[in-house]
């Protein structure tokens, strides 16, 4: 995150700081709501979300081929 915004890369940065807050935003809800299975499907789709929009903000699959072997 921080090396996207130090590259001037902001969109590419706001991703994974989205990802970041969204994350915590569920820890905090969960010993509230007790949803399980609710926890666990957003934490999924964002896992499974962020490295498609990171390579996708970056350029395709050429120019962010470093995002696609991170995420595996």
């Amino acid at each position: 995150m921080i090396t996207y915004a130090v590259s001037g890369l902001w969109l590419s940065a706001t991703i994974p700081f989205g990802y970041q807050v969204l994350s915590l935003l569920g820890l905090a809800l969960y010993p509230r709501s007790r949803r399980f299975e609710r926890f666990r499907s957003h934490q999924l789709a964002m896992i499974l979300l962020l490295p498609f929009l990171l390579q996708w903000s970056l350029g395709g699959s050429v120019a962010s081929s470093g995002v696609a072997l991170w995420a595996r």
